[in-house]
């Protein structure tokens, strides 16, 4: 019996699932997502500096890539991107350092001290700490300063498009 309730429950929380799927396609086709200000211009000017851009993101790959492709973003030479980390991809999101590790991996980086992991979150930045790397607090989601210092960080920032002028000033972050 007890097998009868585990199929249930996994069938339960794949219909749960793909209703959630199918709920944020719909949301995304009526309203779709755009960048935050600055972003893409951010990005285009760390890329520009030879510095190495990778997201990692508490998305599924099979949500995060529809996003991505909606905001035109992609990975590989000469892209916005060097590479996505989802989270379906590591044993454990956020606070757990494996996201960072792993786009570290991907982008070639080896030394922690050349990464800047930036998020608005206090997972994103105990994520930072946990991977060993330079954290900033970005002003974007719904933590004010006071709340995100609170959290190990090296630095708040009113947002993505202010850490180009960071880079350099922490050391050298090769970005993440």
């Amino acid at each position: 019996m007890a097998d009868q309730g585990e199929h249930s429950s996994e069938r339960t929380q794949a219909h749960t699932y793909v209703r959630f799927q199918e709920i944020l396609a719909a949301l995304y086709a009526a309203n779709a997502p755009v960048a935050l200000e600055g972003v893409e211009d951010a990005l285009r000017a760390l890329k520009s500096r030879g510095i190495k851009v990778a997201l990692t993101t508490g998305f599924s790959k099979d949500v995060a890539e529809p996003l991505l492709a909606t905001l035109g973003w992609r990975v590989g030479d000469g892209e916005l991107l060097d590479a996505v980390v989802t989270s379906d991809e590591v044993p454990r999101g956020r606070p757990a350092p494996y996201m960072i590790h792993r786009a570290m991996e991907r982008i070639g980086v080896t030394d922690v001290a050349a990464v800047l992991a930036a998020g608005d979150t206090a997972n994103d930045l105990q994520a930072a700490a946990n991977a060993g790397v330079t954290g900033v607090g970005v002003l974007t989601g719904k933590l004010g300063a006071e709340e995100l210092r609170r959290y190990p960080h090296h630095s708040i920032r009113e947002g993505v498009r202010h850490l180009p002028g960071l880079v350099g000033a922490i050391g050298s972050p090769a970005g993440s």
